[in-house]
């Protein structure tokens, strides 16, 4: 239990300093109570989702099942996008002190970011199903490779997602559609 809490923190102060590094801004500042430091973010992100935002989403997913009798709704499969796109964006936004210039590429990067998420979530649940040549030659213990290979491909399209954000935000996206779109007037 220790073990988690530690790894835990450890983790969220890694992610706060690579985002800071990624997107050349500082850190969100921490919570000065009775002598401890503490990252609000991260605190405070953690006990909302647990206590308030978990309980919600099993309990609508629930009941969207038991409206729609039916595992594999199109609406429910939409909601579920829509609660991988709103992490993303709390993930891209909340842990530095980033004022975005163009909040336009923030939602279109995460939308990107949310999107080859879930495909390669599909493509990862397919591979494991589907390909019994690791399970054949190492039996149980095949499951860490896949485990942690599934950890290194989500940590980097999340770290490609947010340098995206990064690179597009110096550019003014109207000028860019502008540019985009005499492009094609040329070429007709």
């Amino acid at each position: 239990e220790v073990s988690i809490v530690v790894a835990l923190v450890l983790f969220c102060e890694n992610y706060r300093s690579i985002a800071s590094k990624i997107f050349q801004a500082k850190p969100r500042d921490y919570v000065h109570f009775k002598g401890k430091e503490i990252f609000l973010f991260w605190g405070f992100g953690t006990t909302l989702v647990f206590l308030f935002a978990l309980p919600l989403v099993v309990f609508f997913d629930i009941k969207i099942q038991v409206f729609f009798e039916d595992k594999d709704s199109s609406l429910l499969h939409v909601l579920r996008w829509i609660g991988t796109y709103a992490f993303f964006l709390i993930l891209f936004t909340i842990p530095t002190n980033k004022v975005f210039k163009h909040y336009f590429w923030v939602f279109l990067w995460v939308f990107f970011t949310s999107v080859s998420w879930h495909v390669l979530k599909w493509a990862f649940t397919y591979y494991v199903l589907y390909n019994r040549t690791y399970h054949e030659l190492y039996g149980s213990v095949s499951i860490l490779w896949f485990l942690m290979s599934w950890v290194y491909v989500s940590w980097l399209v999340i770290l490609i997602g947010m340098y995206g954000c990064k690179v597009c935000d110096t550019y003014d996206p109207k000028e860019v559609f502008r540019k985009f779109l005499g492009f094609f007037k040329k070429e007709t």
